[in-house]
């Protein structure tokens, strides 16, 4: 199946995200530096990834160039490539039983504004943030109101330099986010986008660019 996919690939200065799509038949990443029609500017196998496993994204060393990666479910590890060159060069153990062989959905952000992204897990309503790739349990656990349907994003969606919790609803086409994570849940916005119900699969991203 394919995974639909945002970020900046090719570390451009003015922080413009492209899109791509991961492959899980070929465990190939098709990735576009742009919103243009046409072939994609990079292509990633990675031929030691099982097939099961779930394509993760994200600016894991605060360079602005965006890494690849998996997401274990049945050992609750993630496998990342931070340099986006083929290698997988980092794994990161989620050290909470509960998220082995669970039905847990890998996402990114910046959860507290360094530049550096963290990693995240969805799962039973909660979204579990790691501050950073070398964490190895929550720093926040946010429990997010939310079909089971829906997909979990990070998005920046106020004036700050954290990224928070957003959510899509295909149910009726809808985005919804937190201004902020924290542990008491509220939506601080919603917008409607697309067909309602819809078939869509969401993705987010800094179409224009945005300040350092």
């Amino acid at each position: 199946s394919l995974t639909p996919l945002s970020g900046n690939w090719n570390g451009n200065a003015q922080g413009i995200y492209g899109v791509g799509f991961y492959d899980s038949a070929t465990k190939k990443f098709y990735l576009k530096n742009s919103l243009t029609a046409g072939p994609a500017d990079k292509v990633l196998t990675y031929s030691s990834a099982s097939s099961n496993w779930l394509p993760v994204v994200g600016d894991w060393k605060g360079t602005g160039k965006f890494g690849v990666g998996f997401y274990d479910r049945q050992t609750a590890t993630f496998h990342l490539d931070t340099q986006q060159v083929g290698n997988l060069d980092t794994t990161t153990t989620i050290q909470d039983p509960t998220f082995i062989n669970s039905d847990a959905v890998p996402f990114s952000g910046d959860w507290n504004g360094t530049k550096s992204a963290g990693l995240g897990l969805f799962s039973s309503s909660t979204a579990c943030l790691l501050d950073s790739i070398d964490s190895t349990a929550c720093n926040t656990t946010t429990v997010v109101i939310c079909s089971n349907t829906c997909s979990i994003l990070a998005g920046r969606q106020s004036n700050v330099s954290s990224e928070s919790v957003t959510a899509y609803l295909p149910s009726t086409g809808t985005f919804l986010w937190m201004d902020s994570n924290v542990t008491t849940f509220s939506w601080d916005g919603m917008r409607q986008l697309g067909p309602s119900p819809s078939a869509w699969l969401p993705v987010a991203g800094y179409w224009r660019g945005q300040a350092p």
